[in-house]
């Protein structure tokens, strides 16, 4: 199953590339692997101004609940989201990316991903 990832890279530069998560077949759904997560928590936006460059505040997954939003990486790729899309967010050092609320109110669920977590080897992209 694909799904996009957010990661720094050693030139320091955000980039957005994919994953591509196996999967287990369960009754009738294709359903990834189990993935550990420590919390989550809820965020919504209700004015449409654009974030700065920004690092994730945590290794997480996020998926867009409502409104539409775009994400772009350090090297100008951009990316769109709305309701249903989900992405992992690990830039946690270098430049960040940028994110802008498209359309609001924009509501995101982000569920925490452990330290520890390894997407490495699920990589399409480098």
């Amino acid at each position: 199953m694909k799904l996009d990832y957010i990661r720094a890279r050693e030139d320091g530069e955000s980039y957005l590339e994919e994953l591509d998560l196996p999967v287990e077949h369960v009754e009738r759904r294709a359903t990834t692997v189990p993935i550990a997560a420590t919390q989550f928590t809820i965020g919504e936006s209700g004015v449409l101004v654009p974030l700065g460059w920004h690092h994730a505040p945590r290794r997480q997954l996020v998926a867009v609940l409502s409104g539409r939003l775009e994400v772009e990486g350090g090297d100008g790729v951009k990316k769109y989201f709305g309701p249903g899309d989900t992405f992992i967010a690990d830039d946690l050092s270098g430049r960040g990316h940028l994110t802008r609320d498209l359309e609001g109110p924009v509501r995101l669920l982000y569920v925490h991903l452990p330290d520890n977590a390894d997407f490495s080897a699920w990589l399409t992209a480098t």
